[in-house]
């Protein structure tokens, strides 16, 4: 699975670095001052795992298409963050990790709503600088689709996931947020 996480602030840049850390495929987009950072100094990962520091493919707009987008920027960024992907994510599973419900409304101006995972990101992090990202506490990740039923979409979302974080999957995302 090809995986694009878009925001590489505290949430973006830890998941980003621990699927690379897993040997998975994975790409980080961040504004042009956190992508070009990561390129020239690496991404630097301390806290509750640990300290260490990678290398990964990062850049301030996406190349290629994606199986799953991560989308970990702020609200207010995401209609931005959407259409400057559309072109590689519009056939993509998009999972959001903002708080409340109003990241996927705006997602589902772009993007077909049964390929839509919402989730409630229930770890901690800080983005002490670009390029380097402090793991303050562990935590879950629940997933769910707000606008369909859960699937084989959010399956493979979760397998991927599940190897960074214990996923929690339920019937009612929208409940829970």
């Amino acid at each position: 699975m090809r995986i694009t996480v878009i925001g590489a602030g505290a949430i973006g840049s830890l998941v980003a670095g621990y699927l690379k850390d897993k040997r998975k495929d994975v790409s980080l987009i961040g504004s042009p001052a956190s992508a070009e950072a990561i390129k020239r100094d690496g991404l630097s990962i301390s806290g509750a795992r640990g300290d260490f520091k990678l290398r990964l493919d990062t850049a301030s707009r996406m190349h290629s298409p994606c199986d799953l987008a991560v989308l970990a920027v702020k609200t207010q960024d995401v209609d931005k963050a959407i259409k400057d992907n559309l072109d590689f994510i519009k056939d993509s599973v998009v999972l959001t990790t903002q708080n409340g419900v109003q990241a996927d409304n705006l997602v589902a101006r772009y993007i077909p709503k049964e390929k839509i995972i919402s989730s409630i990101v229930m770890f901690g992090s800080t983005c002490i600088e670009p390029a380097r990202v402090v793991h303050n506490f562990e935590g879950s990740w629940i997933v769910g689709k707000q606008f369909s039923v859960n699937d084989k979409d959010t399956q493979e979302a979760v397998a991927a996931l599940g190897e960074i974080f214990p996923v929690v999957v339920t019937a009612d995302i929208q409940g829970m947020k």
